[in-house]
């Protein structure tokens, strides 16, 4: 239950990710400029697990990638939930 759940969440800031490249040219600087003061996407600021997402902007700024650490709480384990 909790990996779909942050599955699904990860997809749907991703989509909103590529929707806001698209539209001012370049991507948000941190989570908190995505999400904004829209009440709908505030659990977008923790996982499943209520962690907070690991996020980067690539160095060339052509890319992203969200990261939850899964139940184990450690990055870079078989557990965690990566943005495609």
């Amino acid at each position: 239950m909790y990996p779909d759940k942050t599955e699904k969440e990860i997809a749907e800031i991703s989509e909103r990710m590529a929707n806001w490249n698209e539209k001012f040219g370049k991507y948000p600087t941190d989570l908190n400029e995505l999400i904004g003061n829209n009440p709908l996407r505030q659990d977008w600021k923790k996982d499943a697990w209520n962690r907070e997402y690991e996020f980067k902007i690539t160095e060339n700024g052509q890319g992203f990638l969200i990261i939850s650490v899964g139940s184990d709480g450690k990055l870079k384990t078989g557990d965690d939930i990566k943005s495609q």
